[in-house]
C-alpha cells in the first residue's frame, strides 16, 4: 500500500520517533558537576534532542488515555454511590423496628443493669463525641428517634477526673449538659459527678452543677465524689429528692477531724432504695448520714456505729448491707437486737456488729476480722452459704471454725503460713471417712468453692513453706469425697513442684477448676463482690514490698 493511500489513523505511527538509545556519555560525568570535555558536547546535544522528541510523542499518547481514565473513574464512583444507596435500602438495620433501635441506642450510651457508673464513665465522657448527640447526626431517621426518646438524654457521665480542666472536651461539656437537660424533658435523670480536684470545684464544674440542681426532683440515680463544696451547692436548693432511688456518695475533706453532716441535704428521699456512703475507700471523711426512709433495700456506709444503728432500725427490709465502722464499740450497744429479717448479704469491718444483728435469712457474709467470737455467731446462721474471713489478728481454733460452718458452699480465708498444715489436715478428713464415731472431724459436705490466701506469719517472718503434698492430698480428698469443684489459692513466694503441677493438671482434666493466683488481690476480688470489699489486704502490701 502506498503512503498516499494510508488511512489518517495509520499516519501518526509512521511519524513515531525512533526509540532513544542509551546515552554513551560517561556516568561519571552525568552524576557530577564536572565540566564536559569538548568532544562530549555533540553526544550530549544529540541525546537531548532525541529524548525531547520521544517525550513529546509519549505525552501525546498519554493525554487521551488520561481523559478516558478520568471518565471511567467518575462513572465508577457514581455507580458506587448508587450501589450503596440500594444496599442501604435492603439493609436489615434499616428495617429494624424503632423500639429495637431505641433499645440498642440505650445500651450503647448508658450503663447496663448493675453496671457501675464509675466504671462506665472511665471510657466515656460527656462531650459532643459521645452519647445521643453523634447518634442524632447519622441520618434523619436516627435523629427523629433520638429526639423522640427522652430517656436517651438522661445520663450525665461527668467524670472530670480523666481529662484536663482546660481541654476541649471539658469546654464542650456545658453545651452538652444544656442540650441533655432540655431534651430529657421530664424523664428521671442519672448523674455521675467526679470533679478534677478533690477539695474544690473548678469554675466550669460549678456551672455544670448549677445547671443540674434546679432539676433535683428528677434525680433518680446519683453518684457523687469529692469536695464538700458539692453538698454546699445542693443545700442552697430546698428541694425534695422525690425520684431518688440510688445514691452513692464519697466525700473528701482536708479537715479529717470533722465529721461532715449532710443529712439535711438528703432529708427527704421517699423512694430511696440504695444508699452507699464512702464505701469506695477507707480514706474518706466520715459522714453523718441517716436517710429518713424505710424503703432502703441496699445500704452501705463508712460511719460511726450510732449512725449505722439509726439507719438499720429504720430500714428493716434491707437485702444487702455493708458496714464499715469508724469507731470502736465503747460502750457496746445494749437493748434488743436489730432485726433484719430479709437481709441476704452482709459485709462488716468488725465482728461486733454481728452480735447485735438478728439476720435469720443471711446467706453471704464478708467479715474483715477472724476471731474466736466469730465462730459462735456463725453457728446462729443456719442459711449461710458463702463466707469470707480476713486474716486472724490473734490465734484461732480452725477446727472450731470448721464445725461452725458445715453447710457452706463457698469459703474464702486469709491465713498466715503457719495455719496451712492444720487446715490441710482438716480438709483431708474426707466426708467419706467421717463417721458418727468421730464427731471431732468437721465435714464441709456442701463446699464447692474454696479460696485460700496464705501470707507471712508476721512482718519479719515468712514462716514455713507450704507443704505441697498435704495441699494436694487435701484438695483431692475434697474433690473425690465431697462436692468441691473450684479451688483457688495464693501463697506468697509459692513455687509449685513438678509433682504438684502434674496433680493439678490431672484434676483439671477431671473437670475441676484449680487456679494458683498471681497475687492476693486477684483472689480477693474474685471471691468478694465489688461493693462488699472492706478488707484491707496486708498481704498485697507485703507482696509489693518484697518485689
Amino acid at each position: 500500500m502506498d503512503i498516499e493511500q494510508a488511512s489518517p489513523i495509520q499516519m501518526p505511527f509512521l511519524l513515531e520517533p525512533i526509540p532513544v538509545e542509551p546515552s554513551m556519555v560517561s556516568k561519571n560525568l552525568l552524576g557530577t558537576n564536572n565540566l564536559p570535555a569538548e568532544h562530549e558536547f555533540p553526544a550530549l546535544r544529540d541525546f537531548v534532542a532525541r529524548g525531547s522528541a520521544r517525550r513529546a510523542f509519549l505525552d501525546s499518547k498519554i493525554s487521551p488515555l488520561k481523559v478516558e481514565l478520568e471518565k471511567l473513574v467518575e462513572e465508577r464512583d457514581a455507580l458506587d454511590v448508587e450501589i450503596r444507596k440500594h444496599e442501604g435500602a435492603i439493609s436489615p438495620l434499616r428495617h429494624l423496628p424503632t423500639e429495637i433501635l431505641s433499645l440498642i441506642f440505650t445500651y450503647a450510651i448508658q450503663p447496663g443493669p448493675g453496671e457501675s457508673f464509675r466504671y462506665f464513665a472511665y471510657y466515656h465522657f460527656m462531650d459532643m463525641k459521645f452519647g445521643p448527640l453523634p447518634l442524632s447526626a447519622v441520618c434523619s431517621r436516627w435523629r427523629r428517634i433520638a429526639l423522640s426518646q427522652s430517656n436517651l438524654w438522661t445520663f450525665f457521665p461527668l467524670n472530670f477526673q480523666e481529662v484536663l480542666p482546660e481541654s476541649v472536651p471539658v469546654e464542650e461539656t456545658l453545651s452538652a449538659v444544656k442540650i441533655h437537660v432540655e431534651r430529657s424533658r421530664q424523664a428521671p435523670l442519672k448523674l455521675l459527678f467526679l470533679p478534677f480536684y478533690e477539695h474544690r470545684l473548678t469554675e466550669l464544674e460549678q456551672q455544670v452543677l448549677d445547671l443540674l440542681t434546679p432539676h433535683i426532683a428528677r434525680w433518680e440515680e446519683v453518684d457523687f465524689h469529692g469536695t464538700p463544696q458539692i453538698y454546699e451547692s445542693l443545700c442552697t436548693w430546698s428541694a425534695e429528692f422525690l425520684a431518688l432511688r440510688k445514691l452513692h456518695i464519697s466525700v473528701d475533706s482536708q479537715d479529717e477531724e470533722v465529721q461532715l453532716d449532710i443529712g439535711n441535704v438528703f432529708a427527704f428521699c421517699p423512694r430511696l432504695e440504695e444508699a452507699f456512703v464512702n464505701i469506695e475507700s477507707s480514706d474518706n471523711t466520715p459522714v453523718a448520714f441517716v436517710p429518713d426512709t424505710s424503703s432502703l433495700r441496699r445500704y452501705g456506709a463508712k460511719n460511726s456505729w450510732r449512725y449505722h444503728v439509726d439507719v438499720l432500725r429504720l430500714a428493716r427490709d434491707l437485702v444487702d448491707c455493708v458496714l464499715r465502722v469508724t469507731e470502736p464499740f465503747d460502750p457496746f450497744p445494749t437493748g434488743d437486737k436489730i432485726s433484719l429479717p430479709h437481709l441476704c448479704r452482709l459485709a462488716v469491718s468488725d465482728v461486733q456488729p454481728l452480735h447485735v444483728l438478728d439476720t435469720p435469712a443471711l446467706q453471704e457474709l464478708y467479715c474483715s476480722e477472724h476471731t474466736a467470737d466469730l465462730h459462735d455467731r456463725l453457728r446462729e446462721l443456719p442459711r449461710l452459704r458463702k463466707l469470707f474471713v480476713g486474716e486472724p489478728r490473734i490465734p484461732v481454733d480452725l477446727q472450731s471454725f470448721m464445725h461452725s460452718v458445715p453447710a457452706l458452699t463457698a469459703l474464702c480465708m486469709y491465713l498466715p503460713m503457719n495455719y496451712a498444715s492444720t487446715l490441710f489436715e482438716l480438709l483431708n478428713s474426707s466426708p467419706s471417712r467421717t463417721t458418727n464415731q468421730n464427731q471431732d472431724v468437721p465435714n464441709l459436705l456442701a463446699l464447692h468453692t474454696l479460696g485460700l490466701c496464705f501470707g507471712p506469719e508476721n512482718s519479719t517472718t515468712m514462716g514455713e513453706p507450704i507443704d505441697q503434698d498435704k495441699l494436694m492430698r487435701a484438695v483431692e480428698a475434697r474433690w473425690h469425697g465431697g462436692q468441691l469443684r473450684s479451688f483457688r489459692m495464693y501463697a506468697m513466694k509459692f513455687a509449685p513442684s513438678e509433682s504438684t503441677l502434674k496433680c493439678m493438671e490431672a484434676l483439671r482434666q477431671d473437670g475441676m477448676e484449680f487456679i494458683l493466683e498471681n497475687d492476693s488481690m486477684d483472689l480477693y476480688e474474685r471471691m468478694v463482690p465489688h461493693g462488699f470489699c472492706l478488707y484491707s489486704d496486708t498481704y498485697d502490701l507485703m507482696e509489693r514490698m518484697l518485689e
